[in-house]
C-alpha cells in the first residue's frame, strides 16, 4: 500500500482527511512542522499535503532542506500569494491549494498526484 504523510493541525478537516486516505493509503500524520523532516525521512512516503501555517515551520525552508522529498507534495493554505506560491513552487511543491476546500478536492489531487508517479 502507498504510504502518506499529512503535517497538518488538529481539526476535523484533518481527521475527516485522514479517514478518507485510509480507504487507500497507509497514513502516517505529525502536527509540528519541526517533526515533518523526520517523519519524511522515517516513512519515505509517496505523497505529502502539508499546512501551509504550521506551528514552528517555514514550509519552503523544511522542503528545501529534507533530506527525503516524495515525488507528491501538496501543500494547502488559508492565506496564498504569488511570492508565497512562487516559493513553495521552487522548493518542490508539485500543488498549492486554497482551503477552505473540501476533503474530497485534497483527496482526488494527492491521489492524481502519486498515480501521475507511477
Amino acid at each position: 500500500m502507498k504510504k502518506i504523510v499529512i503535517a497538518a493541525q488538529p481539526g476535523l478537516f484533518t481527521a475527516t482527511l485522514a479517514d478518507m486516505l485510509r480507504a487507500d493509503f497507509d497514513v502516517f500524520s505529525c502536527t509540528s512542522g519541526s517533526m515533518l523532516p523526520v517523519l519524511l525521512d522515517a516513512v519515505q512516503p509517496d505523497g505529502v499535503i502539508i499546512e501551509y501555517s504550521l506551528p514552528e515551520f517555514n514550509c519552503p525552508q523544511v522542503l528545501r532542506s529534507a533530506e527525503y522529498l516524495p515525488p507528491a507534495i501538496l501543500v494547502i493554505a488559508t492565506f496564498l500569494s504569488a511570492d508565497i506560491i512562487q516559493a513553495l513552487e521552487d522548493a518542490g511543491a508539485g500543488c498549492v491549494m486554497r482551503i477552505p476546500c473540501s476533503e474530497a478536492a485534497v483527496l482526488s489531487r494527492i491521489s492524481e498526484m502519486i498515480t501521475d508517479q507511477t
